[in-house]
């Protein structure tokens, strides 16, 4: 009888872990095929695709796991675009099948956990990462997976996929570190040392093959921040996850007794610690405001958590999950719309052609990329601004050829036009915007436009 129970829960445990892998594939297949050939997020479309077909190790090697295998899975495919969207869907089940495994290791009921897996996938900082930070999905859910074995009990595997993590993404030091400080420092278990070694192993190869292949400074990790400064942190962490602020009053007025519950629960403080150990690491280490991304998934698990002991709990999920997606609709638009500080709006990806908002103008950019290949020759050149890689690709414009020109992310045109003069090239050709959106650069003065397509037009420079 004992035998049956145990293959029982074996099996709906499986079943669980089934469906939330599958939950994660169809929701970002869905939207995949909703943006037709070209991938969804400024990543995927910009740096993946320039990764592959350039051959940008420098890139690659920021965080290995994920590189290597869209690279092998392009080299199989033959088509970066196609490989791009496969890796995303396979991402997203990743993520969601990570989710659920570790949220049934925590304690979360097995009926609530494709619920917690839900509550996860659509609040927006999640989402933000998913939408196109897929070497960062690859190192939270091997993270994830670790702190599991980890407190399954089972070292050896916690210890081998903490070091997959870090090899995933460098961030997962953080990630785990944060996520097994509690128990490190208050309750004295020498057992955290595995995960945390393995993930320290991890990053350090990657930091240390950075150093000595691309001459990649060691203190750049501590000094530098990018869009976000460390002085303007506070403001920029309370602008990010202010809509979990009304989820929390509600929680405080229907369990009045939440702060002795906070008190006396060691999960809560040990969710609590990872939370503000993420956010403390954010003013230590470069990339502030994408370590500050790390923070939400604690930050839900906690809110959840403190939900469970509700009456009335499968009703208020629902209402989260619903609450979460419309948030996740509106929030970002604001968020980079009418930011508090400009520089803000770049951590959250714009409307813009990377950013995959509106799919006309990827197919637009497409046929204008097209028209500039048929007046392309040797003395002239093609700029593709780095958000529009995917569209250039499609369109066929050789990415690697020496008379095309990428942008970097935040470069002006101008810097690539005087560019095209040294190297000697009489005419330059641009697809950008006719009337650029906010926060987006213009296309420069003195531009011809020999064909228009929506929004979009095709600029002849004379260099």
């Amino acid at each position: 009888m004992v035998n049956i129970r145990v293959r029982w829960a074996i099996s709906k445990r499986s079943k669980i872990l089934l469906k939330a892998f599958l939950l994660g594939v169809i929701l970002r297949a869905i939207i995949e095929i909703c943006n037709g050939e070209f991938p969804v997020g400024y990543d995927p479309s910009a740096w993946y695709v320039l990764m592959c077909v350039c051959e940008m190790w420098d890139y690659a090697s920021d965080a290995p796991l994920y590189p290597i295998f869209l690279y092998l899975l392009y080299r199989a495919i033959g088509n970066v675009l196609i490989a791009i969207k496969i890796g995303s869907v396979l991402v997203s089940g990743f993520f969601t099948f990570s989710t659920a495994y570790w949220a049934i290791k925590y304690g979360v009921k097995e009926d609530h956990v494709l619920r917690f897996v839900a509550f996860t996938y659509t609040f927006f900082v999640i989402l933000r990462i998913l939408w196109d930070l897929h070497r960062n999905v690859v190192g939270i859910s091997l993270s994830l997976l670790a702190l599991a074995f980890y407190k399954e009990g089972k070292d050896v595997n916690a210890f081998i996929l903490s070091i997959l993590a870090g090899l995933g993404h460098p961030y997962s030091a953080i990630f785990i570190g944060a996520g097994i400080l509690y128990e490190l420092l208050v309750m004295r278990k020498m057992r955290a040392v595995i995960p945390a070694s393995g993930v320290l192993i991890g990053a350090s190869i990657v930091i240390l093959t950075k150093m000595i292949l691309w001459n990649f400074p060691m203190m750049e990790i501590f000094e530098s921040y990018w869009y976000v400064s460390r002085a303007e942190l506070p403001l920029y962490i309370l602008w990010l996850y202010a809509p979990v602020i009304p989820i929390i009053l509600m929680i405080l007025h229907k369990r009045p007794e939440i702060s002795r519950t906070l008190i006396l629960n060691t999960e809560n403080r040990k969710l609590l610690t990872w939370i503000f150990a993420i956010l403390t690491a954010a003013f230590v280490f470069e990339f502030t405001y994408r370590i500050t991304f790390l923070a939400a998934y604690p930050l839900l698990a906690f809110i959840f958590m403190l939900i469970n002991g509700l009456h009335d709990r499968r009703r208020i999920y629902k209402l989260l999950i619903l609450y979460n997606i419309t948030i996740s609709a509106i929030y970002p638009a604001i968020f980079y719309i009418y930011p508090i500080r400009d520089s803000f709006r770049k951590t959250v990806p714009p409307a813009l052609v990377g950013g995959n908002g509106f799919p006309w103008q990827l197919e637009a950019a497409k046929q204008l990329f097209r028209k500039a290949l048929e007046y392309l020759d040797e003395s002239s050149a093609i700029i593709v601004h780095h958000a529009e890689a995917s569209c250039a690709y499609a369109a066929g414009v050789p990415l690697n050829s020496h008379n095309v020109l990428v942008t970097h992310p935040d470069d002006d045109f101008e810097r690539y036009l005087n560019l095209a003069k040294q190297r000697g090239f009489h005419v330059a050709y641009i697809v950008w915007y006719i009337t650029a959106p906010v926060g987006s650069i213009e296309a420069p003065p003195g531009g011809f436009i020999i064909e228009s397509v929506y929004d979009l037009a095709l600029y002849k420079y004379t260099v």
